[in-house]
């Protein structure tokens, strides 16, 4: 009984902590330094780091997130 709640937590915490990096690598942050320092404060604290992150992601990013693919210009 309790295994499978064990599972179904983990399996949630690890979706967001990949939702988070896929963010952090796919938005531009306002301060320059900001993206590497947030890539490893999630990495290395999983659970803090992406709470964190997530509450406080509006303040840090820029407006659009950028777009896939190599041949944007803007």
């Amino acid at each position: 009984m309790y295994s499978a709640s064990l599972f179904i937590i983990a399996t949630t915490l690890v979706i967001f902590w990949g939702a988070a990096i896929f963010d952090i690598s796919r938005h531009e942050f306002k301060e320059g330094g900001s993206k590497m320092l947030w890539f490893l404060l999630v990495l290395f604290f999983p659970i803090v780091g992406t709470i964190v992150y997530f509450l406080t992601r509006n303040k840090l990013l820029k407006e659009k997130p950028r777009p896939f693919g190599t041949g944007y210009v803007q």
